[in-house]
């Protein structure tokens, strides 16, 4: 055989074997296809698919993970989340913040005065403060008020329900009365008066953006 003959042969075998590796589009990773092995995980995000096993066998099925924010993934207890254009981070939570509320005033739920008119703890009060102090990036060009009326914050209690910050409580660290130039960082809490005898809080935490007129966004923080 001549050179050229066997030049042209192995140029021929060397395609054939690129082409064997190269996996055509038809057999891409798609939901639905089969696999090979369960539990084997491709993709990522809302594109995630997991190998399993079902009644036609083992199959490519669809398992988006959860948005980070979302009450499965809330954002970590030290980790920022945008709202808007502001960047808000849980920087210290206060589980027993009575004596700190009282300090503030003493007309505040579950305070009262002393024989010398200072403000102390009620002892016979029917809830117990706990204060979430949030640290706050402003990212905007205008001036922002992270706690304003556009913002909600709700603790989630044991039993799935909501119990809703105290906006009118009195005291030096309230978020509620934050401003922060653009490019500027502040810091604020806000306080919840958790009843005594009920459930208990959970591990989370809600901010409600109602900045949009057309819908509301929860976002979900880990306290713990």
């Amino acid at each position: 055989m001549s050179l050229s003959k066997k030049a042209t042969v192995l140029g021929i075998a060397s395609l054939l074997i690129l082409g064997m590796g190269v996996p055509s589009a038809s057999s891409a990773v798609k939901a639905g296809k089969k696999c090979s092995k369960a539990g084997v995980t491709t993709g990522s995000g809302s594109n995630k698919l997991t190998c399993t096993k079902g009644k036609k066998g083992l199959t490519w099925v669809k398992t988006p993970e959860s948005t980070v924010g979302s009450a499965r993934n809330p954002v970590p207890l030290g980790s920022k989340a945008k709202i808007g254009s502001l960047e808000y981070t849980i920087s210290r939570i206060n589980a027993n913040a009575d004596a700190e509320i009282c300090a503030g005033n003493a007309y505040n739920t579950g305070c009262t005065f002393d024989s010398n008119f200072n403000s102390i703890v009620d002892p016979n009060s029917k809830i117990s403060w706990t204060t979430v102090e949030f640290q706050i990036d402003n990212l905007g060009n205008e001036i922002a008020k992270p706690g304003g009326f556009d913002r909600q914050f709700y603790l989630v209690l044991a039993n799935g329900q909501l119990l809703e910050s105290e906006l009118f409580v009195t005291w030096p660290s309230n978020l509620y009365e934050v401003q922060v130039i653009p490019g500027g960082s502040g810091k604020g809490s806000v306080a919840f008066a958790i009843p005594k005898s009920g459930n208990a809080p959970s591990n989370l935490l809600v901010v409600r953006d109602r900045s949009s007129f057309t819908a509301t966004k929860d976002l979900y923080f880990s306290i713990k």
